[in-house]
């Protein structure tokens, strides 16, 4: 299936905050973003893709008194990949992220990409990287410091066991057991995919790779959206 004039695109972005000045929860907003296929007279409008993120707004909750640790503590995955990032009693970064080239965040909130799924009928159109472009363009000014979670999704394991509701649509489109099922092969390609637009693997950070907003980066300015 190929693009043509007579289709555009679209993201929808949501997210939910808590009207609670207690709350840790104010300062990590979760986003869910749907990508839509539309016909020119808005008659079809079919789901593509979907991703998730996490922004972790570190400056306001230290600005807030907010006990940081209570604020990455509020959802366990969060937590998980920020204990491997941070040094979680002083909330600097790794210094081997520091020290890679092109890591000098200009402020310390985090944004860390979790989920990003296209369905199999619309993979091999770059809209994947046509997603991670648009997430760029609209938090790059909102933080320091992109993470992704580079985790080949067909291998989670209710999907690799087969053990998913066999009625949920979305998943059918997906098509997990039509992609690579060897972990090594799927993680790599999948590295290859996020290098390939402008992420950094660093060394013992493993599943975990980073992108700097305050350099230029031409793998990322090269994608087009059109």
């Amino acid at each position: 299936m190929s693009m043509d004039d007579s289709k555009y695109y679209e993201i929808d972005y949501t997210f939910s905050s808590y009207l609670d000045d207690m709350e840790p929860g104010r300062y990590l907003t979760a986003y869910e973003g749907i990508l839509y296929e539309l016909e020119l007279d808005r008659a079809h409008k079919e789901v593509i893709g979907k991703f998730s993120l996490s922004l972790i707004l570190f400056s306001a909750a230290y600005n807030d008194g907010m006990n940081l640790l209570d604020v990455i503590d509020h959802e366990a995955y969060i937590y998980e990949i920020a204990n491997k990032i941070y040094d979680l009693e002083t909330f600097e970064l790794d210094k081997k992220i520091l020290g890679f080239d092109k890591m000098d965040p200009f402020h310390s909130d985090t944004c860390i990409i979790t989920r990003l799924e296209i369905k199999e009928s619309y993979r091999g159109q770059a809209f994947g990287h046509k997603i991670i472009r648009d997430i760029y363009h609209r938090f790059q000014s909102s933080c320091g410091l992109f993470v992704v979670h580079a985790f080949p999704l067909q291998c989670e394991s209710q999907i690799y066991a087969g053990r998913l509701h066999e009625h949920d649509d979305w998943l059918k489109q997906m098509n997990y057991a039509s992609m690579e099922q060897d972990y090594e092969r799927a993680f790599y390609k999948l590295k290859a995919f996020y290098q390939k637009i402008g992420f950094d693997h660093i060394d013992g950070f493993n599943e975990l790779m980073f992108f700097c907003p305050a350099f230029l980066n031409e793998r990322m300015s090269s994608v087009k959206l059109s």
